[in-house]
């Protein structure tokens, strides 16, 4: 006997909002939490290309130094984290 399973619990997850996505400069990024976080964004060579910190809801960052091509937005908070694919235009 099988029991269908609906899903499971990511607890070491943060939830996070970016867009626009694809994006052609302007790349906003919401975490729900105002305690302080890291982000960076990574080329897929794992090349860190911008690193900041914040406290803040919203964090807007500008992008339009980026290459078109695929790159990675990393948030840490704590113990949690969420890495996001996202495409510069």
């Amino acid at each position: 006997r099988v029991n269908s399973c609906v899903g499971f619990n990511e607890p070491d997850k943060l939830q996070v909002g970016l867009y626009p996505n694809p994006n052609s400069g302007q790349l906003i990024i919401e975490t729900g939490s105002d305690s302080y976080k890291e982000i960076e964004i990574t080329d897929l060579n794992g090349k860190i290309l911008l690193q900041t910190y914040t406290n803040e809801l919203t964090k807007s960052l500008d992008i339009n130094y980026l290459l078109p091509g695929l790159y990675f937005c990393r948030i840490r908070q704590n113990n949690y984290q969420n890495t996001i694919r996202f495409i510069k235009n």
